[in-house]
C-alpha cells in the first residue's frame, strides 16, 4: 500500500498499528518521530478495543468499514497524505485520518468517536482547486485549503491530493465546523446570496444555534416564514403524521386536506375561491395571470392590451415577469426582455394611482407595508382612498401579504389596519410556519372562477401534506393569539428602539413586529456586530437594519435584545 492511508472499495487501511501517515520529508519524519517518542511506549498494548495480534500488540494493518463514504469505482487507488502537517486535528471527520486520531477504532461505536478531538482544521475551499491541488471535477472530498499554514489560523493543515481522475466522496459527519461549510457552500454554490457568516444547525423558537452550538436570537424569522417560532411542536406533529399518510398526489387527483384548507382560509378570510401554490412568487404570478384574464374576459379590455399598475420599491418576487416591473435596477440588469403591461406610480401617492389608471387597467398590485424596501409604510388613508378607486374604476385591489401577512404587523393581515377589503389577496410564507412552502391567492368566484382545467397549475400546489402544514399553522397562529403578541409585544420593541441616541440611526419604524432602524451609513457593518452579540437580523437596501423576529418572542428576550442593539448602534 505504501506510506499513508489508502482508501479501498469503502475501506480505510491503515498501516503501522493507526499510526500517522509516512512523510518523504526528513524535517517532516522528525517531528514524527519525537511526537511517537512522546506519546508511546514501544512495549505498550493497543488501546482498549483496538485490534491485536495474539500477543496483544497492534502489528498487522486493520480495516475499518466506512459506510457509503467511499463507494464507488473511482477509489480503487486514492491515496490521502498529510503535507507539512505534523498533525491533524479532525474531530472524526476525515476517513482515515479520522481512524489515526481513534487509534483505529471503528468510529460507529460511541466510545471510539469520543476519542477523536472534537477541534479540526480541514476545510473545503476553491484555493485547493487554485492552487492546483485538486482539479474542481475530482473535489468530491473535503480537503484542506493551504497546505502548511492555513489564513489566520496559526495551525498546521493538511492538503488532500489526489491522482489524476479520481474521487474521495465524504459523508455529512466530516463536514460539520462552520469554516468547513461556508467554503464549501462557496465552492460549489451559486453566490445570488451574501448571508451573514454563520451556519445554523438547529432550532427552536425565537432561538437558533449554529454548529459550533452558538445560541441567537433570531430577528429575522425566515422573512417571516416562522411567525409560529422555529420547529412549533404542533406543526412537526402534522407533518409527521401527514408525511406517514400521503404526501403528494398531485391536482389530477383530489386530496382528503385541500378541500379543508380551502374552508378554513374562506372563514379566516372571507374570499370565497382559494388557488394554492407554493413560493410567494408563483402565488404572485397566479395574480397576474387572473388579473389578465379577468381583464380580457370580463371588463372586455382588448387582448394582449393590459395593464397593472405597481409600486416604486416593491418587491414581488424575482421571476422574469416579476422584476419586469421592479424599480430596482439590480433585480433587471442582464435579465431582460421584461414582460410589457406594467406601470410604476410611486408608492403611498392615491394621486398618482388615480392618474395611472386607463382603459386597459385590470389591476393595482400593492405591498400595505413595504417590506424589501426597509419597511416602509404608506400614509394613513392610502389603502383606503386606492381601495375607494380602484372600486371607482373597476380595477381590481389586489394586496400581496406574502411577509406582512398572518400577524406580522400585529393584526391578522396588513390591510386591516385601514378596515378595507381587497379583491385578491396574496399570502405565503407563514403559511406553513417554515415547514414547507405553501402559498395562494384568494379572491372572488367571479375572479378566480376565470381559471378553467388546464389554463394554470402547480404539481405540488395543494398537496396533502402542504394543506396540513397550512391548516396547523394557522390554527396555532389563532388559538396561541400570537396576532394580538405581535400587536403587544411589538409596540413595546418599538418604543425601546425609538430611545436609541446614536448618529448613525435615523429612523426607527415599524408596525407590529416588524420594524426597520434606518442607519445614515451602511448597515452591514451593524449586523455582522450584532451576529457577535448573539442577534441574527439583515441589512436591506444597504442602510437598514430590519428587525422581524418570531410572534413567539418573549418580553424579556426583547429587553435581552434591545440592550445589544443600543451596544451596537450607540
Amino acid at each position: 500500500m505504501g506510506d499513508g492511508f489508502e482508501f479501498v472499495g469503502g475501506t480505510c487501511i491503515c498501516e503501522n498499528g493507526g499510526k500517522p501517515p509516512h512523510s518523504k520529508k526528513a524535517k517532516w519524519r522528525e517531528r514524527r518521530d519525537l511526537r511517537r517518542s512522546e506519546t508511546q511506549d514501544p512495549g505498550a498494548k493497543a488501546a482498549p478495543g483496538a485490534p491485536t495480534t495474539q500477543e496483544g500488540n497492534a502489528q498487522e494493518p486493520v480495516t475499518h468499514s466506512l459506510p457509503g463514504a467511499l463507494d464507488g469505482p473511482h477509489m480503487s487507488r486514492t491515496k490521502m497524505r498529510l503535507g507539512k502537517a505534523a498533525k491533524m486535528e479532525v474531530g472524526g471527520r476525515a476517513p482515515g485520518v479520522a481512524e489515526w486520531r481513534a487509534e483505529c477504532h471503528d468510529l460507529n461505536d460511541p466510545a471510539a468517536r469520543r476519542k477523536v478531538l472534537a477541534h479540526r482544521r480541514c476545510h473545503p475551499s476553491t484555493q485547493v482547486m487554485a492552487r492546483g491541488l485538486v482539479r474542481p471535477q475530482q473535489l468530491e472530498g473535503f480537503v484542506e485549503d493551504v497546505p502548511g499554514r492555513g489564513r489566520g489560523a496559526g495551525g498546521l493543515r493538511a492538503a488532500c491530493e489526489m491522482d489524476q481522475g479520481e474521487t474521495m466522496p465524504i459523508t455529512e459527519d466530516q463536514l460539520t465546523g462552520t469554516k468547513e461549510l461556508i467554503a464549501l457552500e462557496e465552492a460549489y454554490g451559486a453566490h445570488n446570496y451574501h448571508p451573514l457568516d454563520v451556519v445554523i444547525e438547529r432550532a427552536a423558537g425565537a432561538w437558533v444555534y449554529d454548529v459550533e452550538g452558538k445560541r441567537y436570537l433570531d430577528c429575522l424569522a425566515a422573512y417571516s416564514a416562522v411567525n409560529q417560532g422555529h420547529c412549533h411542536p404542533r406543526i412537526l406533529e402534522t407533518l409527521i403524521e401527514q408525511a406517514k399518510k400521503v404526501t403528494l398526489t398531485s391536482r389530477a387527483f383530489r386530496n382528503a386536506q385541500l378541500p379543508l384548507l380551502y374552508k378554513e382560509l374562506h372563514e379566516l378570510t372571507g374570499m370565497e375561491m382559494t388557488l394554492p401554490m407554493n413560493s410567494g412568487a408563483e402565488a404572485v404570478e397566479t395574480a397576474v395571470k387572473a388579473a389578465r384574464k379577468w381583464g380580457y374576459t370580463k371588463k372586455g379590455i382588448p387582448a394582449g392590451k393590459a395593464e397593472i399598475i405597481v409600486c416604486e420599491g416593491n418587491f414581488h418576487g424575482r421571476t422574469v415577469t416579476v422584476v419586469s416591473f421592479s424599480s430596482d435596477e439590480q433585480y433587471r440588469e442582464g435579465f431582460g426582455p421584461f414582460t410589457p403591461g406594467f406601470r410604476i406610480i410611486p408608492f403611498g401617492d392615491a394621486k398618482a394611482l388615480r392618474e395611472a389608471i386607463t382603459p386597459n387597467t385590470c389591476a393595482f398590485l400593492v405591498e400595505p407595508i413595504q417590506g424589501e424596501a426597509g419597511i416602509r409604510i404608506p400614509p394613513d388613508g392610502f389603502l383606503r382612498e386606492a381601495a375607494a378607486i380602484c372600486r371607482e374604476q373597476r380595477v381590481l385591489l389586489m394586496v400581496d401579504e406574502i411577509q406582512s401577512g398572518l400577524g406580522r404587523t400585529g393584526k391578522m393581515f396588513a390591510f386591516m389596519h385601514e378596515g378595507i377589503r381587497p379583491d385578491v389577496l396574496i399570502v405565503g410564507k407563514a403559511l406553513a410556519g417554515g415547514y414547507y412552502p405553501v402559498s395562494a391567492v384568494l379572491a372572488s368566484k367571479e375572479i378566480l372562477g376565470v381559471f378553467g382545467p388546464g389554463d394554470h397549475g402547480s404539481t405540488f400546489g395543494g398537496n396533502p401534506l402542504a394543506c396540513a402544514v397550512a391548516r396547523t399553522s394557522l390554527r396555532v397562529l389563532i388559538e396561541e393569539k400570537l396576532v394580538e403578541r405581535s400587536a403587544e409585544l411589538g409596540a413595546y420593541f418599538l418604543e425601546k428602539l425609538r430611545t436609541l441616541r446614536s448618529p448613525v440611526v435615523k429612523e426607527v419604524r415599524g408596525r407590529g413586529l416588524w420594524i426597520g432602524i434606518e442607519l445614515t451609513t451602511e448597515a452591514r457593518k451593524y449586523c455582522e456586530a450584532l451576529k457577535d452579540e448573539g442577534i441574527l437580523c439583515k441589512e436591506t437596501h444597504s442602510h437598514i437594519i430590519r428587525i422581524a423576529p418570531p410572534l413567539v418572542i418573549q418580553r424579556e428576550e426583547i429587553d435581552w435584545a434591545f440592550e445589544r442593539i443600543r451596544k451596537v448602534l450607540e
